[in-house]
């Protein structure tokens, strides 16, 4: 049986070098599947390093990368032989284990005071009287404004 006429049989559109090269792999090495791959760089922490990084976050949800990032560095006896390391490096360790670093930024105190409310009220009311000037049966029917045509709502 020629190259060509095995490919055919195992696969329909596989090619006669293919085949030979399967062939001569298992006549030299006695094997058909492919050396798994060995080459390219190590990873820079180890499985239990890694978790530690997970807990140190799960302790502190508040802690930034750059606060996780110095503790490394600090810490010889965990991280041992680490002298330095990036914010990406930590940034693909915590994605990798499913762990989103939430930006926590401060609320603003008079957000939501009366004042705030009752500008973000006259602007809404402003708005709904320019879209339709004519038209208060609008207003009306959100509580805006009373049949007697003053506003009445207050948020």
């Amino acid at each position: 049986m020629s190259m060509r006429e095995a490919g055919q049989r195992v696969q329909p559109n596989i090619s006669r070098f293919t085949v030979s090269t399967i062939i001569r792999r298992f006549r030299e090495e006695n094997r058909i599947e492919r050396l798994p791959h060995g080459g390219g760089r190590t990873g820079m922490f180890s499985p239990h390093q890694e978790t530690l990084i997970v807990d140190m976050v799960r302790e502190n949800n508040a802690i930034k990368l750059c606060e996780i990032q110095q503790k490394i560095i600090e810490d010889h006896v965990n991280f041992e032989g680490i002298n330095s390391v990036s914010l990406s490096t930590v940034d693909r360790v915590l994605k990798r284990n499913r762990l989103r670093m939430k930006q926590l930024y401060r609320v603003p105190f008079d957000r939501n005071s009366d004042r705030v409310k009752e500008q973000r009220f006259q602007g809404f009311f402003n708005w709904v009287q320019w879209k339709d000037p004519m038209n208060t049966s609008t207003c009306m029917k959100l509580g805006l404004i009373s049949p007697k045509g003053e506003g009445v709502a207050v948020m």
